[in-house]
C-alpha cells in the first residue's frame, strides 16, 4: 500500500495529480455544490426520488459542505444545502417513522363498521 491507502492496481493515474493542487480541490468542491443544488431542483419538480439521493450521498457529506461554507461566511450556497437535509433526509425519516406508526395503529384498532 502506498500513501493514499491504493494497491498499486487500486491506484487511478490522476490522484497524485489532484493531491497538492487548491485550485482544482476549490472547483470540484463548488462542482459539487452545484450537483447538490440541480439534484434538489429535480428533486422538487419530481424528477429524482428521494430514496435515489439518500443512497447515492451521504448526508454526512453535505453536512461537511455546509460546515465548510459557514466558515467561509458563504450563508446564501448553505441555504439549499440545509433544504436538502431537512426536506429529503428529515423528511424521509418522519415518513419511515409515520408509515411505521400507521401500520402499528392497522393492527391494533379495527375498522369502524357501519
Amino acid at each position: 500500500m502506498d500513501e493514499f491507502g491504493f494497491n498499486d492496481e487500486e491506484k487511478w493515474e490522476d490522484i497524485p495529480l489532484y493531491a497538492h493542487n487548491d485550485k482544482i480541490i476549490e472547483q470540484f468542491f463548488y462542482a459539487e455544490i452545484r450537483s447538490f443544488k440541480w439534484m434538489y431542483e429535480k428533486w422538487c419538480e419530481g424528477k429524482i426520488r428521494t430514496q435515489t439521493i439518500t443512497n447515492l450521498i451521504p448526508m454526512e457529506r453535505i453536512q461537511k459542505t455546509i460546515d465548510t461554507l459557514c466558515k467561509r461566511e458563504q450563508y446564501e450556497e448553505c441555504s439549499v444545502l440545509q433544504n436538502i437535509i431537512v426536506e429529503i433526509y428529515i423528511g424521509e425519516e418522519i415518513n419511515v417513522m409515520l408509515d411505521q406508526a400507521n401500520k402499528y395503529l392497522k393492527k391494533r384498532i379495527p375498522p369502524i363498521q357501519r
